[in-house]
Order: structure tokens, then C-alpha cells, then sequence
């Protein structure tokens, strides 16, 4: 861009003059119906301004009921999270994505997000309500595991309201981390109780979705930090995925 544009764009967003260079990164990315892109900052490196150009098909023209318009969040002082997201973007098998979540006082996390299962797509998928859900943490066995099962677990208020029967899943297997939403379902039974006289009570789940599966990438302590933050681990797959017998979390 001219240095004139780039002044204009310094004005606009409120920097110094000469902070904006003239190299632009660019990335484009094809995104199928149904998939979406999760929460997330555009904090790396020394990126100043992020720019978006929605390249739809002009036939038919595209309308905002579509979906697919990326929704932004401005940053609040004192209150995390400070990210953007957007309403309708992924890959076309969900794959690929990631998600990036701060506390106050950290950790960061970063994951990769694959088989994303919308509630809709879910079969015989019942309707979720507003109660808070239960929530179980399965699997994570090591020190790391710990962390991260906490980690996930604060995502979460921890006064379950019980009367709404639903319940979130947090399963680890081999370090990959499989999320689910259920909700109990009691009916009646076939066997009888014979010392009551009536048909005995049996229980099942009933999946409300969405369901995904999570790799976690690095932690990092405290909030995310480009320059000095410190992480506190980072899979490096050359040297950590050399055997099947070993897993982090």
C-alpha cells in the first residue's frame, strides 16, 4: 500500500506515524456451510491492523442471513476475554481450527479443533436449555493433565443446576481431548418391581451437541504474550510423538 493509505490507516486507528510498514501478510481460506471459526485474537508478532475482504459469489448475491460475517469484539480494559470471533467460518470438515482462551491471571491455552459435529447435524440430538451443566473431567492423569483439566474445567460455573439434567464431557485419550453435551433421560421400563407393583425407572443420555475433539498445542503462563511470554509447555511432534506408549495428558 502507498504511504499515503498507510497514513491514513495510522490516523484511523489511532498510531504513531511510521508504525505501519509496507509489508502486508495475506491469507485466504474456503469455508463450507455449517462450519465455524472460534473465538480468537489477531495478536501475533508485530501485527499492527487486521484487514478482512469477504470474497462471496456474486450470483446469488450474498445477503447477512447467509451467515458467514465475521462478528468483532472490541477489547475491554480489565475484563477477559479481549478477542474477536466470527458467526460461520471453518473448514469443510471442521478441521484445522483453533482457540484461544485467556483468564486474568492465565494460563493461555492454544488448541487445534477438528470433527466438529454442530447440534444440528447431531442425530436424534435433543434441546439444550439454559441450566448450568455438570461437569466431567475424564483422563487427564499427568501434571500437565491436571492443569489442563482445570483449565477447562474454569470454563464452567461450578454451581451445576442439577433440576436441568444435562451434563458437559471432557474426555482425554491419548492427549486428544473429546467434548460432549448430554442430558439424562429417565423413563419407564419394561421389568416390573415386584415388591412396588409398578415398572422400574431406567436412565440413558440423550446428546445435545455440539461435539468436537481438541489437541492442545502450548500453554503459556499468565495471559498471552508475544514478546516475554513464558510457556510452560509447547508439543514439539518430532521430538515428543516418537512413541505410542508415552502421552502428556
Amino acid at each position: 500500500y502507498s504511504s499515503e493509505f498507510r497514513s491514513f490507516v495510522e490516523r484511523l486507528a489511532g498510531l504513531e506515524k511510521g508504525t505501519l510498514t509496507d509489508r502486508v501478510d495475506c491469507a485466504a481460506n474456503c469455508h463450507a456451510r455449517g462450519c465455524h471459526l472460534l473465538c480468537h485474537d489477531d495478536v501475533i508478532g508485530t501485527r499492527r491492523v487486521s484487514y478482512i475482504i469477504y470474497l462471496t459469489d456474486p450470483t446469488p448475491v450474498w445477503r447477512d442471513e447467509d451467515g458467514g460475517r465475521l462478528e468483532l469484539y472490541g477489547s475491554v480494559e480489565e475484563e477477559i476475554p479481549v478477542a474477536g470471533g466470527s458467526e460461520s467460518e471453518g473448514d469443510g470438515d471442521g478441521d484445522g481450527e483453533v482457540d484461544k482462551s485467556q483468564w486474568r491471571g492465565g494460563p493461555t491455552a492454544f488448541f487445534k479443533v477438528s470433527n466438529v459435529v454442530l447440534s444440528s447435524d447431531v442425530p436424534t440430538a435433543g434441546n439444550p436449555t439454559s441450566h448450568i451443566p455438570e461437569l466431567v473431567l475424564n483422563g487427564f492423569t499427568t501434571r500437565l493433565g491436571h492443569r489442563a483439566g482445570r483449565f477447562l474445567g474454569s470454563l464452567f460455573p461450578h454451581n451445576a443446576q442439577f433440576r436441568g439434567r444435562q451434563v458437559a464431557t471432557f474426555h482425554c485419550q491419548r492427549d486428544y481431548i473429546f467434548a460432549r453435551h448430554h442430558r439424562y433421560v429417565f423413563e419407564e421400563g419394561r421389568e416390573v418391581d415386584k415388591e412396588r407393583g409398578h415398572r422400574k425407572t431406567t436412565a440413558r443420555l440423550q446428546e445435545l451437541g455440539p461435539r468436537f475433539t481438541l489437541k492442545m498445542r502450548w500453554m503459556q503462563e499468565g495471559t498471552f504474550d508475544t514478546q516475554f511470554g513464558e510457556y510452560e509447555w509447547y508439543h514439539k511432534r518430532k521430538e515428543m510423538d516418537v512413541t505410542r506408549r508415552k502421552f502428556h495428558l
